[in-house]
C-alpha cells in the first residue's frame, strides 16, 4: 500500500525565465534516461546527462526555422515517441497554433514532418492499433483523434483538455483515455477505433476552485503499484499541493489524498513524469512554475514530501512596482506576462488587491509585487508603501506613472522624467496670488538613476523608445538631471503652463514636471526602518498642466500612450539592471 509520504532526491538547477514544459527522452527502450527536453515560448532546450547532473546540449528557436511560418508564441507540451514503422523517434510539439511533428535524427537534429492547425493544443498521446498508429490530441474545445496519416477521425467536444494519457486502468488489456481539464476534473473515456467513437464513462472534480476561482489540472502521471496492484494518479494543479488519487474499479471511483508541499504559497506544480520503479521505488521528475526540475522518489514504506532541496525556489529579493492608478497598473501587467502574475485579494497583513509574480534572472529568483493606491496624492502613496514594505521588505522600489511636463524647459509630451530631486508640498491648489509654501526635499537612488541613464542611451542606439502622438511616432528624450515637483492634490491654472512653472522654478531652475505621489513615497522611505532601499521615480509626460492641453481631444489618448511607454520602459529597465548587477 502506498503511504502518503514522499522523498525528493537529486535536484538540478537550470536557467529558464519563462513558463516551461519538460519531456524526458530516452535513447533506447531500456528506459535509460539520457536527455531532457525543455520548451518555453518557441524555444527548445536540450539537456544532456553528465554524471548525476544535466548540462545544456543545444538550444533551438523554432521561429528561426524557415519552413515553420506558424507564428508560434508558446510551447505548451513536448512529447517524444518511438514508432514501429518510422526509423527515427518523433517529437510532438503542442503550441498555441497547433501540433508540430518532427523526426528526431542522430545527434538530436530535427527534421520537420507535419503541422496540424489546431489552436491551443495542450497535449498528445498515441497508441498502436493493428497496423495503424492513432494520436489523441487535447485542445481548447475537447479531444480529436487522428490516424497514422494525421487525418482526423473523431472529434469530441468537452472541457479544455490540458493533459491526457492512455492507461489500462482495470488491468484487462484494454486502455482507457484519462484526461485532466481546466475545470479540475479527471475524466475517463472509453473508445472504439473500429467504429470509431469515444464515450465518457467517469468524471470527478479532483481540484476544488481556489480563492480566485481557478482549479485547472496542470499535469498528471499514472502508475500501477507492484505492492497492491492498485493504480495511482499523481496530479499537479494550480496550487502548491500534490494530489494522489487511487483508482477503484468496482464501484468506479477515485479516492484522493491532498498534500501541502514546502513551496511558495503562489507556486504550482506544472510537470510530473513517471520514470521507472527501481526495487519497489517509484521515481518521478517534477517541475513547478518557479522551480526548474527535481527528482522525486516514492516508496511503499516511505513517501515523505520535501521540496526544500530545490535551490532555485529561494527568492533573492523583491521588486516592488508602484503605480498611482489602476489604469497604469493594467499597462504594467502587459509587460510582465512571463512572470506568472497572479492577482491577489486583500488580506489582514496587506489589505489591498495586488499582483504577485516571479522570475529567474541569472539563476536567482526575484519576486515582483505590483501595487496601486488607486488614487492620487501623498497620503495614499505613503500608506500603501508602508504596508508593502512591512509585508515584503523589497530591495527595489519603482514608482512609475504619468505627469505634467514643463514645456518652458523643452520637455515634450512622451518624454521621460527621472528626477534626481523631489520637492514635496502639502498644497490644495497653486494660484498666482498665493505665497509659495515651504517644501520638503527627497532624493531617489543615484545608483539607479545612473544605471537607468546607461540603459536608456544603450537602447537609444539599438532600439530607441518612441512615443505615439496623433499616429506619429517621435523618438523621446530623457530628463534625468533635474527635479520634479510633487503636490498632494491637483494643480490647476486657468491661463497657461507658463504661469505654473515660473512660480515653482524659484525652488529649482530644472523643475521638469509636476506629479502627485513621489512626495509620499519619499516621506515613507525617509523613515529609518524603511531606509537603505534602492528606489526611483519614472514618469512619462502626458500634458503640460494647463487648461488648453486638458481640453484637447487627444488628452485621454496621450495619457494611455504615456502609461504604456513608462510601463514598458520601467519593466525592461529593472530587469536589465538586475542582470547587470548580478554579473558585476
Amino acid at each position: 500500500m502506498i503511504k502518503n509520504e514522499c522523498l525528493l532526491i537529486n535536484s538540478t538547477e537550470i536557467t529558464i525565465d519563462h513558463r516551461l514544459t519538460i519531456e524526458v527522452f530516452k535513447d533506447s527502450e531500456d528506459y535509460h534516461l539520457t536527455n531532457i527536453f525543455i520548451g518555453y515560448n518557441a524555444i527548445l532546450k536540450i539537456l544532456e546527462k553528465e554524471d548525476l547532473n544535466f548540462i545544456e546540449f543545444k538550444e533551438i528557436d523554432f521561429r528561426e526555422i524557415s519552413q515553420l511560418d506558424f507564428n508560434i508564441q508558446q510551447i505548451s507540451k513536448l512529447k517524444s515517441r518511438r514508432m514501429r514503422i518510422i526509423k527515427y523517434p518523433l517529437l510532438f510539439i503542442c503550441s498555441n497554433r497547433g501540433l508540430i511533428v518532427f523526426k528526431i535524427l542522430e545527434d538530436l537534429d530535427f527534421q520537420y514532418l507535419k503541422f496540424l492547425e489546431l489552436y491551443n493544443t495542450w497535449d498528445i498521446c498515441s497508441m498502436d492499433y493493428g497496423e495503424n498508429t492513432f494520436y489523441f490530441v487535447g485542445y481548447s474545445k475537447g479531444i480529436q483523434i487522428f490516424n497514422s496519416k494525421f487525418k482526423k477521425i473523431v472529434n469530441k467536444n468537452y472541457d479544455q483538455i490540458y493533459r491526457l494519457k492512455l492507461f489500462d486502468l482495470n488491468n484487462n488489456g484494454k486502455k482507457e483515455l484519462i484526461v485532466g481539464t481546466d475545470t479540475g476534473k479527471i475524466s475517463i473515456f472509453k473508445f472504439d477505433l473500429d467504429i470509431p467513437e469515444i464515450v465518457l464513462v467517469y468524471e470527478e472534480e479532483i481540484i476544488p476552485p481556489n480563492t480566485y476561482g481557478k482549479n485547472s489540472i496542470n499535469d498528471f502521471t499514472i502508475f500501477r503499484s507492484n505492492d497492491d496492484n492498485a493504480v495511482y494518479i499523481l496530479i499537479g494543479a494550480n496550487s502548491n499541493k500534490l494530489y494522489i488519487a487511487k483508482w477503484k474499479e468496482n464501484p468506479s471511483m477515485l479516492n484522493t489524498l491532498k498534500h501541502n508541499l514546502n513551496l511558495h504559497s503562489d507556486d504550482e506544480i506544472y510537470n510530473i513524469h513517471y520514470l521507472k520503479d527501481f526495487n519497489q521505488d517509484y521515481k518521478f521528475l517534477i517541475s513547478t512554475w518557479k522551480i526548474d526540475f527535481g527528482f522525486l522518489n516514492l516508496t511503499p514504506e516511505n513517501l515523505k514530501i520535501n521540496f526544500s532541496s530545490f535551490n532555485s525556489a529561494n527568492v533573492e529579493s523583491t521588486i516592488l512596482l508602484v503605480t498611482p492608478t489602476l489604469e497604469e497598473l493594467v499597462e504594467v501587467e502587459k509587460f510582465l506576462p512571463n512572470k506568472r502574475l497572479d492577482k491577489k485579494k486583500p488580506s489582514i497583513s496587506f489589505p489591498h488587491k495586488y499582483d504577485q509574480g516571479f522570475n529567474f534572472i541569472n539563476k536567482k529568483g526575484y519576486k515582483y509585487i505590483l501595487i496601486s493606491p488607486q488614487k492620487a496624492g501623498h497620503s495614499a502613496a505613503k500608506d500603501i508603501l508602508n504596508e508593502a514594505i512591512l509585508e515584503w521588505d523589497p530591495k527595489y522600489i519603482i514608482l512609475l506613472g504619468v505627469c505634467a511636463g514643463n514645456s518652458h524647459l523643452g520637455v515634450k509630451i512622451g518624454d521621460l522624467i527621472i528626477p534626481e530631486k523631489i520637492y514635496s508640498v502639502e498644497l490644495a491648489k497653486l494660484r498666482r496670488s498665493e505665497i509659495f509654501p515651504e517644501t520638503e526635499q527627497f532624493k531617489p537612488s543615484n545608483y539607479l538613476i545612473h544605471s537607468l541613464n546607461r540603459f536608456f542611451y544603450r537602447q537609444s542606439e539599438e532600439n530607441p523608445y518612441k512615443f505615439n502622438q496623433n499616429n506619429s511616432y517621435r523618438k523621446i528624450k530623457i530628463h534625468s538631471d533635474g527635479a520634479i515637483f510633487s503636490s498632494n492634490t491637483l494643480y490647476e491654472d486657468i491661463e497657461s503652463n507658463y504661469a505654473v512653472f515660473p512660480k515653482i522654478e524659484k525652488i529649482d531652475r530644472k523643475l521638469y514636471g509636476i506629479e502627485m505621489e513621489a512626495g509620499g513615497v519619499g516621506s515613507s522611505l525617509e523613515k529609518p526602518k524603511n531606509s537603505g532601499r534602492e528606489w526611483i521615480d519614472i514618469r512619462c509626460v502626458m500634458d503640460f498642466a494647463n487648461e488648453t492641453t486638458r481640453e484637447e481631444s487627444s488628452k485621454d489618448l496621450n495619457k494611455k500612450n504615456a502609461s504604456f511607454l513608462v510601463s514598458k520602459f520601467a519593466t525592461e529597465f529593472i530587469e536589465w539592471h538586475i542582470q547587470k548587477e548580478n554579473k558585476e
